[in-house]
């Protein structure tokens, strides 16, 4: 993570149905993150009714049957630049709107984060409750301090494991699929712990 401090960039956790660990590097924060287009990928190689269709393919069995609950984690301390946030929220915003017109079925929940959180609930929305949720979001103040990382991961694990039991979100007795994105500069107050707490989601199909 050291390496990556110059730059804003985005790591995304992510599993659905046991998919996997992607992360992007230092690159421009409006061209580089296209994570549904990832999920995607990895659906199509680990274990689709449709290996080796094309990326775009959003038919997957696996996709349709595992409908995915998505937590997002904005890192808001004072490693981020006021205009990295900003920017920041603009390709979350646009996440959002993604992963819904992507994906059928789809539970989207924020999480805010320095060395404390705010939260957005983890649940299901009509369009006009995305659009509030979208506003919210344009909303949010940066709330400064130290950068929790490993506080943010742990929550989103804690609610997703809660939210993925739940009868109606469970496939034949089995979880939906979960996912954590991390938006963040990469620059945590406690590395060591911040990759505990990632391998703990990894281990728990997130």
């Amino acid at each position: 993570m050291r390496n990556l401090l110059p730059a804003f960039i985005l790591c995304a956790l992510i599993s659905v149905c046991g998919a996997g660990v992607q992360s992007h590097g230092q690159q421009d924060l409006q061209t580089s993150f296209n994570l549904f287009n990832w999920i995607s990928d990895i659906m199509n190689v680990g274990g689709g009714s449709n290996q080796g269709a094309p990326t775009n393919n959003y038919d997957n069995a696996i996709v349709t049957l595992c409908p995915p609950n998505v937590v997002f984690v904005l890192d808001g301390s004072d490693s981020v630049s006021p205009n990295g946030f900003q920017l920041a929220k603009t390709a979350l915003i646009r996440e959002i709107r993604a992963v819904y017109e992507t994906f059928a079925d789809t539970h989207v929940g924020v999480i805010l984060f320095s060395d404390v959180t705010e939260e957005r609930l983890l649940q299901a929305r009509d369009q006009s409750q995305i659009e509030e949720l979208i506003r919210q979001v344009q909303n949010f103040q940066q709330p400064r301090r130290k950068t929790s990382i490993s506080t943010a991961l742990r929550r989103a694990r804690i609610i997703l494991l809660a939210y993925s039991v739940i009868e109606s979100r469970a496939l034949n007795g089995d979880r939906s699929g979960n996912i954590i994105v991390l938006l963040s500069d990469g620059n945590p107050d406690n590395e060591r712990a911040t990759i505990q707490e990632a391998k703990q989601a990894k281990d728990r199909d997130i």
